[in-house]
């Protein structure tokens, strides 16, 4: 399983921004021009249980911050890494015949919704993080 594709809207310096990394990938820019919060909203991604406006673009909390995360060729070898049988037999629901998936998370709500070619499974409760 990869990561195929970060999509960041609303986050601190960051309007949009989408990312396709390749195998290796390499960031490179002048100081002060969002490396370093692009990361940090993948962190955000994995963390936050809410937001302060400090991490809204222009500091203003209308601007609903997104984080997109695309995941490609999911093998059953990745679906065994997780913790349980239950986790595992509910990936495998999710994801039926597909080896893709996206999962997004917003500032409305903080909670991450899983999608399967673009239809919305919500928030299966039990998959690992």
């Amino acid at each position: 399983m990869k990561i195929n594709k970060i999509v960041v809207e609303y986050y601190r310096s960051i309007k949009k921004v989408e990312i396709e990394p390749d195998h290796f990938s390499v960031f490179v820019g002048q100081n002060n021009h969002g490396k370093t919060n692009f990361f940090e909203t993948i962190e955000w991604f994995y963390t936050a249980k809410s937001s302060n406006e400090d991490e809204h673009f222009n500091k203003e909390s209308e601007n609903k911050i997104t984080v997109e995360l695309h995941f490609g060729d999911v093998i059953d070898s990745d679906i065994e890494k997780l913790t349980t049988e239950t986790n595992m037999t509910k990936i495998r629901n999710m994801l039926g015949a597909s080896t893709d998936f996206s999962v997004v998370k917003t500032s409305a709500d903080h909670k991450r919704k899983y999608f399967v070619g673009g239809e919305d499974k919500g928030n299966p409760a039990g998959i690992d993080p």
